[in-house]
């Protein structure tokens, strides 16, 4: 077996390139990396970072500078222990990174596959108000599908606050729920987490997609974006639930608009627009939160 070459970031923007990844040599190891550019050497770097689920340090990040950037321009020359070498071209490293990424998403795959077996019948979607003409009503098809929104309007079947589920369905009313871009909209995400725990069975799923880096919208109802890590802190043994993934999707810089001194190098910072998460009720909730949302937020949500 061959060495396994991955990537987890490939980033361009302006001049700048990152990429990031590993190298898995079995039986070895790869000491160095070498970036070349038409030849040029750009950037030597170690390969001997952690990857989660590897015991062996083979993971690397690199950034560079190349003007007109194009990729089959790049060479990536990780140098063996046993003095031999191992080339990728920038074309089959963009490649291999866009296969990645649309594949990545485990926790939708997870979820829909999960859908098709026995007894995952009564589905919710919290937010599923058609606002710009994009209703996933389809994607459960043969199923008992409920939209709930704050806001009436296409694709709503209960207008409510995901804040207070548990005044309008009964208990253990779904055996899965889905959410797509609502989260960031979510005063209280952790009242609703616990107001989720409530409507679902046991043994139930959800899987809730919102933003990381994305812009603010619909304000002033606008309050959160969310890491990878950040849906442990909604979803735990606490809460009654357990998470099966978490995934971020399409990174992207954050660029101030006006350019300082203070925020050079910064342009290296990555987010992403994205971030999912897949959890299961496990076990009971035995934690309350009863402040009522309406008396700490001001106006109303933007229709």
């Amino acid at each position: 077996m061959g060495p396994e070459f991955f990537v987890e970031n490939f980033v361009r923007f302006f001049d700048y390139v990152r990429i990031a990844g590993g190298l898995h040599v079995p039986g070895g190891a790869a000491k160095q990396l070498q970036i070349l550019h038409t030849g040029t050497v750009l950037a030597t770097t170690p390969v001997n970072l952690p990857l989660p689920g590897i015991e062996a340090k083979c993971g690397f990040a690199v950034s560079f500078l190349a003007p007109e950037f194009n990729p089959g321009d790049v060479r990536l020359v990780f140098e063996l222990e046993d003095g031999s070498n191992y080339q990728i071209s920038g074309t089959e490293v963009a490649h291999t990174y866009l296969r990645s990424e649309a594949a990545g998403n485990r926790c939708e795959d997870q979820f829909f596959r999960k859908l098709r077996t026995p007894g995952f019948d009564r589905v919710l979607e919290i937010g599923s108000r058609a606002r710009s003409e994009i209703s996933r009503r389809h994607l459960f098809e043969g199923k008992q599908y409920t939209g709930l929104d704050v806001v009436q309007g296409p694709n709503v079947d209960v207008v409510g606050d995901a804040h207070a589920l548990s005044a309008h369905f009964d208990p253990e009313s779904f055996d899965a729920m889905y959410s797509v871009s609502t989260f960031e909209h979510l005063a209280m995400p952790w009242k609703v987490a616990l107001e989720a725990h409530k409507v679902l069975r046991p043994g139930g799923l959800a899987y809730f997609v919102t933003h990381q880096s994305l812009g603010m919208h619909e304000l002033p109802w606008d309050f959160w974006r969310y890491s990878d890590t950040s849906w442990n802190s909604l979803f735990n043994s606490y809460t009654g639930f357990r998470v099966l993934e978490t995934f971020l999707g399409n990174p992207m810089m954050l660029v101030p608009f006006i350019y300082h001194d203070h925020w050079k190098g910064y342009e290296g910072a990555v987010g992403f627009s994205t971030s999912s998460v897949l959890v299961e009720k496990c076990g009971p909730n035995s934690m309350e939160w009863n402040l009522d949302v309406a008396a700490v937020t001001k106006g109303l949500y933007p229709a």
